[in-house]
């Protein structure tokens, strides 16, 4: 395991920080995908394995997508911006393939029926 080191402000510590957050959505996306495999099983172990070695294919659920909306927004506008964080679940309810939540569907509703009014 790896100590843990006291950094100097900086570019090197900027880099670490970036690094971990981006290893958080990683880390978050494999475990998304395994606990889809999970609920998709009846879990016997080694068939799991098994079925996700011969595909050699994790997919992702929605938790992954609405998560990687966040840091999207986040990153594109360098803070919390309601609106358009929702214009991006909005365009990812509309062009996914995955089963979009029914709370994430109903938001949404209220949503675009807000914006009409205004």
């Amino acid at each position: 395991m790896r100590g843990w080191r006291d950094r100097a402000p900086g570019a090197a510590a900027e880099l670490d920080r970036r690094a971990r957050y981006e290893g958080a959505i990683v880390g978050l996306a494999i475990g998304d995908a395994l606990g889809t495999a999970v609920a998709t099983s009846a879990f016997d172990a080694a068939r799991l394995i098994a079925r996700t070695r011969e595909s050699g294919v994790l997919v992702t659920a929605a938790d992954t997508a609405m998560t990687r909306a966040v840091a999207e927004s986040l990153l594109a506008c360098g803070a919390h911006q309601p609106k358009e964080q929702l214009q991006r679940y909005s365009d990812w309810s509309r062009t996914t393939s995955a089963t979009v939540p029914s709370e994430m569907k109903r938001a949404l509703g209220v949503w675009h029926w807000s914006e009409k009014a205004n």
